[in-house]
């Protein structure tokens, strides 16, 4: 349905003549008169009884105009909500990110965010898995390590290493000079199904330098954050984001082992459907992830 059209007839009905529609609607008469037609036509009714001096309805044209005023009424209403959710930042947006790093974000970015546009809500779900941005229940993502899906917009926040920390005690019971030495130590492994694993770590400073180390223990757990927590209580020696433990590094609960040596860089994205970012709530929360979270990146959380 052509809504200039619509317009164009109920304009027509309320001036009682072309002449006074087509100056109110500022269009020629003869384009009046022809929008007129082709909906006569689409609708296949007669609208108009017309005259050398006037237009009238017909009863067909009187029994639609109610129906067409209401479709342009809630037409117009569509607008608005639209120009309004284009500018408003209220409102509540959902995000998708891995447990780890959305620990980060719900304790270090969502209070800097709520605390800058207070009439925004926000929900987060975490999960290893990588969200389907197409559904419409996900506002925008936190993503680890890549987006391979074309249809989203993939903003580059930053990186992050893993790195391998133990308790103290851990440490001193356990020389670890290089990183073969990992081998022969109980691993902490980040998996949900094998206790064993293998570490590919590169030199920070000697570009080139890389070892591949097979590593086992007795455990292993599919979560950065809680296998950092079972590396305080002594069990052994993991390899986990930068950003999961800098809290418990500066304060003494572990220490960096091997501190020369690190994982690749992990890149982090922020991504969103196309198009999301005309949204004022999203808009939103999309400029203040990308002033904020670098940073803390930056800073390994």
């Amino acid at each position: 349905m052509n809504f200039q059209e619509l317009r164009v007839f109920s304009e027509v009905a309320r001036a009682g003549g072309i002449t006074a529609a087509a100056s109110n609607l500022e269009m020629a008469k003869s384009a009046v008169s022809k929008q007129l037609s082709r909906l006569e036509a689409r609708l296949q009714v007669k609208l108009f009884a017309r005259s050398s001096r006037r237009v009238s309805l017909t009863r067909e044209g009187e029994r639609l105009l109610p129906r067409i005023e209401s479709i342009l009424a809630e037409g117009g209403r569509l607008i608005e909500d639209a120009h309004e959710d284009t500018f408003r930042t209220a409102g509540t947006v959902r995000i998708a990110a891995t447990p780890d790093f959305g620990g980060l974000v719900a304790r270090e970015f969502l209070p800097v965010l709520l605390d800058q546009y207070p009439e925004l809500a926000v929900t987060m779900r975490l999960d290893y898995g990588f969200e389907d941005l197409q559904d419409p229940a996900i506002d925008l993502a936190i993503r680890i390590g890549r987006v391979s899906d074309e249809r989203l917009v993939a903003h580059r926040l930053g990186e992050f290493r893993r790195i391998v920390v133990a308790s103290p005690e851990f440490a001193e019971r356990n020389v670890l000079a290089q990183p073969k030495d990992l081998s022969s130590v109980n691993c902490l492994v980040f998996s949900g199904s094998s206790v064993s694993s293998e570490w590919t770590l590169e030199h920070r400073y000697e570009r080139g330098d890389t070892e591949q180390i097979p590593v086992q223990g007795k455990t292993a757990v599919r979560g950065f954050a809680a296998i950092a927590g079972l590396a305080e209580t002594g069990t052994g020696v993991c390899c986990v984001p930068e950003f999961v433990v800098g809290g418990a590094i500066s304060e003494g609960r572990l220490v960096h082992c091997l501190p020369d040596w690190a994982t690749r860089p992990t890149p982090v994205y922020l991504a969103y459907r196309f198009g999301a970012d005309r949204i004022g709530r999203v808009r939103a929360v999309i400029d203040s992830a990308k002033a904020v979270i670098p940073t803390l990146l930056d800073s390994g959380g």
